[in-house]
C-alpha cells in the first residue's frame, strides 16, 4: 500500500487543481494565459480519464476547475494588453485549443448519462462565447 501511494506521488500524478493559484501568481500575462490554457487542458482530460468511477461532485469540481481556466486565460489574454487584430498569434493558438476542448466537451456530453449531461452544457456554452469574443477580436478590423 505505501509503495503505491509512494509511486503515485513520484510520479507526479497530484490533482490538477492544486495550481491554479499558482498560475494567477504567474507576473507575464502572456505566461499565464499560455499555463492557464494548458491547465484547462489537463483539468478537461482529468474528468474524462476518472468519468466512470466519479461522483456528480467530482464532475462538477473538474468542470468548474476548466471553466476557470478558461477564464483565467481570457483574463490574462485581455492583461497583455495587445490588440487580437494586429497581433493575433497568440490569440489564434488560443482559439484553436478550445476548438479541441470545444471537441471533447461536447464528446463527454456525449458519453454521460441523461441527467448528468446537464452539468456539461453550461460549461460548452461559456466556452462557445469566449471563442466567439476571440474569433470577433481577432477579425476586428485593424
Amino acid at each position: 500500500m505505501k509503495v503505491a501511494a509512494l509511486l503515485f506521488l513520484i510520479s507526479g500524478a497530484v490533482p490538477v487543481w492544486a495550481d491554479l493559484p499558482e498560475i494567477k501568481a504567474e507576473p507575464s500575462a502572456d505566461k499565464r494565459a499560455t499555463k492557464a490554457l494548458d491547465y484547462a487542458g489537463k483539468s478537461l482530460s482529468s474528468v474524462r480519464e476518472h468519468l466512470s468511477g466519479s461522483s456528480i461532485d467530482e464532475l462538477k469540481k473538474g468542470l468548474t476547475e476548466f471553466q476557470d481556466a478558461m477564464d483565467l486565460t481570457m483574463e490574462s489574454l485581455g492583461a497583455t494588453g495587445k490588440n487580437p487584430a494586429k497581433n493575433p498569434n497568440q490569440f489564434k493558438k488560443v482559439e484553436l485549443r478550445l476548438r479541441e476542448y470545444m471537441r471533447k466537451l461536447k464528446t463527454l456530453e456525449h458519453d454521460l448519462g441523461f441527467e448528468e449531461r446537464a452539468l456539461v452544457r453550461p460549461v460548452i456554452e461559456h466556452v462557445e462565447k469566449i471563442q466567439d469574443e476571440l474569433v470577433q477580436g481577432i477579425m476586428r478590423k485593424k
